[in-house]
């Protein structure tokens, strides 16, 4: 009931971003194994978050998906709205270790703008609800957490998967 109603409420915002939205693919390396620490690692980050953990961000049973898209909406965005309308538009948000994947397959990419997984997130002792972020425009790159519920500025893309990937 509560997400009919928010997306009741929010509807004339998603309808406007899926018009407005553009995509980037992008190819993964496939990495079933890999613990998030290890993703940490071998994404040669010059700062990374040392609670970005299997403990605190456990597997998914998701696809092991290769091919990734950064969504763009072109706008600021809030999480719920841009999670609703990937959604709708048949895709679904990346959780951290793919996030982790993807700034470890492209590091350059998180030169140029800013990569959200909103596809889980681990909730602290103070009850904040925290999402992998990737960047580094100027300086390192790092692989950072973010608050979850928040108004994302333009310059940040979130990372996608087409729903229907199957297993790779």
């Amino acid at each position: 009931f509560a997400r009919e109603t928010l997306l009741q409420k929010r509807r004339p915002i998603v309808d406007a971003l899926k018009k407005s939205v553009c995509f980037q693919e992008f190819n993964l390396v496939p990495d079933d194994a890999s613990s998030l620490v290890e993703l940490r690692e071998a994404g040669v980050y010059g700062w990374s978050n040392s609670d970005i953990t299997d403990v605190h961000f456990p597997r998914q049973d998701v696809p092991n998906s290769t091919q990734a898209l950064l969504v763009d909406f072109g706008t600021n965005v809030e999480s719920w709205d841009a999670h609703l309308a990937m959604e709708e538009l048949g895709y679904r948000p990346g959780n951290s270790r793919e996030t982790l994947r993807f700034g470890k397959d492209h590091p350059n990419t998180q030169r140029e703008v800013w990569v959200v997984g909103l596809g889980d997130g681990w909730q602290d002792s103070r009850g904040h609800r925290h999402v992998v972020c990737l960047g580094g425009d100027v300086g390192p790159r790092s692989a950072s957490l973010s608050g979850r519920q928040r108004r994302w500025h333009r310059s940040y893309r979130f990372l996608v998967f087409r729903k229907e990937s199957s297993l790779n």
